[in-house]
């Protein structure tokens, strides 16, 4: 009978256990709320590519920068969980995950505005997003 897995194999699911376990209790355990934060920070990353794309800006600094703060963010919810912890409360990491959320969801819009996709976007919100940036 063939082995399922490679000796390699195993080392590499057992660390990513452990470094995904760790990581779950360090956010609070992948719920609902973070998972759509997740999700926000993939398409934010994916459509801030793309708008650098088009925009022929491409280059690994402002990809490094994008993936940093994409970390920041959830080093932010790791300290809501702590504060949670300390107030006995779930009220810190959801708000820390709603505003970061929100913030992500305006960055995905002006993604579409830079990638070409602008005339798709109400006028009244390309002004908003405008006013915000300036």
């Amino acid at each position: 009978m063939a082995n399922l897995y490679s000796k390699t194999e195993i080392k590499i699911i057992a660390v990513s256990g452990i470094i995904g376990g760790f990581m779950a209790a360090a956010v609070g355990g992948f719920d609902k709320q973070l998972l759509a934060l997740f999700i926000l920070m993939v398409v934010d990353y994916a459509t801030g590519m793309y708008a650098a794309w088009h925009e022929h800006t491409i280059f690994s600094k402002r990809g490094y920068q994008g993936i940093m703060k994409k970390l920041s963010i959830l080093v932010a919810v790791s300290f809501g969980v702590l504060v949670d912890m300390v107030l006995k409360t779930d009220f810190c990491r959801y708000t820390v995950i709603a505003g970061f959320g929100v913030m992500e969801a305006i960055s995905i819009i002006e993604n579409a505005d830079r990638g070409g996709y602008g005339h798709v976007i109400p006028p009244v919100i390309r002004k908003h997003l405008k006013e915000l940036k300036g």
